[in-house]
């Protein structure tokens, strides 16, 4: 963040070229950082609260290779899918 208040908010992972288009990316981490620009640069703790109750909600049953314990692994867009799908549910329960 700088003075004025502009921050940038990415995920720290690098390109992984070896495995770009491949569909097997985790998005857990630039799910994150949209949570914590809703925080710091939209002063929006219950949208940060919401992504970050959803992610947490998801990947116990659906996740990417990477970090799959026990169900099979799930592609990058089926992560994404499944992360914005909670958050519907969860905004709806209110």
């Amino acid at each position: 963040m700088n003075d004025r208040g502009f921050g940038l908010y990415e995920p720290v992972s690098g390109t992984a070229p070896t495995i770009a288009g491949k569909n097997i990316a985790n998005p857990i981490g630039s799910i994150l950082s949209v949570a914590m620009m809703c925080e710091h640069a939209f002063a929006r703790a219950d949208a940060r609260d919401l992504i970050e109750s959803a992610v947490l909600a998801t990947i116990r049953t659906c996740a990417t290779a990477d970090i799959s314990l026990s169900a099979p692994p799930v592609t990058t867009a089926e992560l994404g899918k499944a992360v914005t799908d909670r958050m519907r549910e969860l905004a709806t329960r209110g």
